[in-house]
């Protein structure tokens, strides 16, 4: 961390290093941590028969379908999800909500499977705390 000379230029740097972190490490935790509470909540939940789940292929793990954004100093984590043959169609959303599937599934499942709120849980629970402290670690700024 270089040094700084007055109170707007500390804010300025710890407001860096805090975006940086949030942008690196926390966001791999939320990713993880997602990906996680959707092989828990939604692939593990049964075994589809009239469809082929596509996981990290396209699916709720891939990579490419969990965003994350920084807005300041919040972190913005979105699975956009979306039908291959039907892109308005948010997968994700069906999911969590129950509302909107296009095939028969057990009854229990048309209530939802809140995987993202299970994520937010789980981060406020120490995970993105713990993470933002090794992110603010790995820039010099020494944390408790």
């Amino acid at each position: 961390m270089p040094n700084v000379k007055n109170y707007n230029q500390l804010f300025k740097q710890l407001q860096k290093v805090i975006s940086e972190s949030l942008k690196d490490e926390v966001a791999d935790e939320a990713i993880k941590t997602m990906k996680f509470e959707i092989k828990r909540q939604v692939y593990d939940a049964y075994e589809p028969l009239s469809y082929e789940r596509k996981y990290d292929d396209g699916g709720l793990v891939d990579d490419a379908n969990i965003l994350t954004e920084v807005n300041g100093t919040t972190l913005v984590v979105e699975n956009i999800r979306r039908d291959e043959n039907d892109i308005s169609r948010n997968v994700a959303y069906v999911v969590e909500t129950g509302e909107g599937y296009q095939y028969n599934v057990p009854e229990r499942l048309k209530y939802g499977r809140p995987f993202t709120m299970a994520t937010r849980e789980e981060l406020k629970n120490g995970k993105a705390v713990n993470a933002l402290k090794k992110g603010l670690n790995n820039r010099g700024l020494k944390t408790e």
